[in-house]
Formats: structure tokens, sequence, C-alpha cells
């Protein structure tokens, strides 16, 4: 008699190896299903990150051009009387400006580490229709681009009659991203290299410098200055005259090269100061100076007498 009809565990040995069998089956249809959901899981985290990374490159490229366009905005309209005087460095804009966009954007890569290209920046005129036009006139023509920033540059600034107006301007810059896009199939994978260009453009005015007439401010001693030796205290009000500005300067009162004995940010609303440490010597008549200061510096003056005779 053989052993396996002998024993009386034969069967139970015979559905142990079943039992085997079917634990290995199932192992085996999990480790293939797995092997399915991988690419795909792989392939979703793989869009995310693209994702992510096309919108950081998107919003620094933003970000950078916004602030070339407000750094031409800053610089190019300045009067030539500001650019000139002793101790002021007027910068380089096109320098500045390609040095800034470069650097703004040096530590962003592509998706897989590569630098990116070049960054390429347009200069753009973009001049308004005639008032007297249809105001749905077409724009065509109204836009002019240039590659070269100093030509750029030359005709950028208020128009010619000499009013508050603006010349408007446009900032694009352009870069080439080094990408690649990954297909995910039943056979394997295949990677395909290709290039992103991303684009932003952002906009700008230079304004007029405001002026106002010459005499916008005249001033007088209210009352009788109140005095201690040649020092005094005098009261001083003034009259600001701003038609043609787009804008109320401070008021300052200086006398001589001291000063300002006074500053006052918000002249229109108070109109009277009491100004201390006035020099004014007994038996004579001295001045003081009170100047309505603009943006960019003095607009006009006026000298106020302080009768101590």
């Amino acid at each position: 008699m053989s052993n396996k009809h002998f024993f009386p565990w034969g069967p139970v040995s015979r559905i142990r190896a079943m039992a085997k069998r079917f634990l290995k089956d199932e192992a085996g249809a999990e480790v293939i299903q797995f092997v399915m959901v991988l690419p795909l899981l792989f392939a979703l985290l793989w869009t995310s990150f693209e994702i992510w990374q096309i919108m950081s490159l998107r919003a620094a490229l933003r970000t950078t051009t916004a602030q070339a366009a407000r750094f031409v905005t800053a610089f190019a309209g300045l009067p030539a009387e500001l650019r000139n005087r002793p101790g002021y460095r007027y910068p380089d804009i096109c320098a500045e400006v390609q040095a800034l966009v470069v650097k703004s954007l040096d530590g962003y890569r592509g998706i897989l580490g590569d630098r990116l290209g070049d960054p390429q920046i347009t200069w753009i005129w973009v001049n308004d229709p005639l008032p007297q036009s249809d105001p749905r006139a077409d724009w065509n023509g109204n836009i002019r681009e240039f590659s070269d920033c100093g030509t750029f540059l030359s005709g950028l600034a208020c128009d010619d009659a000499g009013e508050a107006s603006v010349r408007q301007f446009a900032v694009r810059v352009h870069v080439d991203v080094p990408w690649l896009r990954v297909l995910f199939s039943m056979g394997g994978t295949s990677a395909t290299p290709l290039t992103l260009s991303l684009e932003d453009t952002s906009v700008g005015a230079i304004t007029c410098m405001p002026e106002c007439n010459d005499d916008c401010v005249t001033a007088h001693i209210q009352g009788q200055p109140r005095c201690s030796g040649s020092r005094c205290s005098v009261d001083i009000c003034w009259d600001l005259q701003l038609a043609g500005c787009d804008f109320v300067p401070k008021i300052e009162v200086w006398q001589g090269t001291q000063g300002p004995l006074l500053v006052e940010t918000n002249p229109l609303v108070i109109t009277c100061r009491e100004v201390h440490d006035v020099h004014a010597d007994p038996g004579v008549i001295s001045f003081a100076t009170v100047k309505a200061v603009g943006r960019q510096g003095v607009l006009c003056q006026y000298d106020v007498e302080i009768d101590r005779r």
C-alpha cells in the first residue's frame, strides 16, 4: 500500500498545496494590477509637476516684465535738468532693464533642470488715436515695435503740445524653455524634447512733468514778530495759485541757506503757520523765503518782509 493512501494526512497536504497555489495566484494578480496602475500614477504626478512648473515660470515672467516697465516709467520721463544735476547718477535704462530681466529669470529652469534661453526684449510705442477721430477707430498703425532700446527711448516723451499728456509704451519679454514631453503607452515610455515659448507684455506711460505758473505762491507776515534779540517767531500766511498744476505742492520756509525752518505738506488746508527761530536784526528789514516745492524741486518762491524798524 502506498504512503499517500495509508497516511491520513495525505489529503490535507493536497489541500495545502492547492491553497498555496491560490494564494500565489492572488498575489500575482495584485502585482499585475499594480504594474498596470503605476504608469498612470506616475503620469498624474508628472503632469502635476509640469503644471506647477509652467505656472511658476509664467508668474516669474509676468513679474519680471512688470518690473521692467516700471523701471522705464520711473526714469525715462525725468527732465534733462534733473538728470544732469550734480551728484545724481542717471541710470543706463537699456542696460539696467536687460540686467534686471536676466537676473530675475536666472534662477528658473526647464522641467529637467535645463537653463532657460536668453530673454528677448521687445520695446513698443503705443500711440493713442487722435481725440477728434472716431472712438471706434482701428488701432492698426498705432503700435510700433523696436528691437533697439536706444531708438525706443529717443522718442519716448510727452507730446510737443506741452500739455499734461502721456506717451504710452509696452515692454514684451520672450523666453524659450527647454522641456520634455513624456508619452505613456502599454509598451513602455518615450521622451520627446521640445521648447516652450513663454511671453508676457506689460504697459506703462511717461507723464509730462507738472508745471505751475511762475507766481504760484504769495505770502505775508500776520501780526507783529515776537522776538528776543535777533531771534523771532513769526506767523507766515501763504496763498497758492495752482492753475495748471495737477498736484498740490508742499510749502517750505527758508532763510538764506538756513532751513527749512518749516515744512507744511498740506498747504491748502492750513494756510498760516508759526515759524520759529527766524533771524531778524532790530532796526532793519529781514527776509524769509516761502517756497512751493513740487515732486522734483522748487516750483516758485516768494520773499516775505520781517520789519523791525
